[in-house]
């Protein structure tokens, strides 16, 4: 599957809304304005600290995670 960074995929993943899902690619560069950058970064960042803390608390299985791919529009966006 392929979204825009700035799209809320958590409930999608953890409650298993699409069983058959394998990858997951979101995408910084041509599925956004340049504009959205700074909000599709806050999002990933809160998608992952939510989805640890699912895996911790035992809400989902990490085996159960399909591929999860961040295709980034700038180098830079490797630091966060």
């Amino acid at each position: 599957m392929y979204t825009p960074a700035t799209r809320d995929v958590y409930d999608l993943l953890v409650n298993k809304r699409r069983s058959e899902l394998t990858s997951l690619v979101m995408c910084f560069e041509d599925a956004i304005q340049e504009s959205q950058v700074p909000e599709a970064e806050v999002n990933i960042l809160m998608f992952f600290d939510k989805l640890e803390k699912a895996i911790a608390d035992k809400v989902i299985d990490y085996s159960e995670l399909p591929l999860l791919i961040i295709r980034v529009r700038t180098l830079d966006q490797f630091i966060l």
